[in-house]
């Protein structure tokens, strides 16, 4: 017999990572935003990614809002009241 058979200690491992994960979804369910486990580095990436696409997008909606802003501003200028 392997030491692992006699000792159980594959099923402990595989019913612990089983919590594990269980415990990981539940925190993101419940609006987790990280979770600092070093297996999870794609999930992390992914999203750092989307903090990042989302800083993106607001940086742009606020080029546009000054764009917006100044061409307002001119044609007020330009017409007459």
């Amino acid at each position: 017999m392997r030491g692992s058979e006699r000792t159980g200690s594959s099923h402990h491992f595989r019913d612990r990572r089983r919590r594990d994960q269980h415990r990981l979804f539940k925190g993101y369910e419940s609006g987790a935003v990280t979770s600092l486990q070093a297996d999870r580095a794609h999930i992390l990436q992914n999203k750092a990614d989307v903090f990042f696409q989302l800083h993106r997008h607001k940086q742009q909606l606020a080029r546009e809002l000054r764009e917006k802003t100044e061409t307002l501003r001119l044609n007020e200028m330009l017409t007459p009241c």
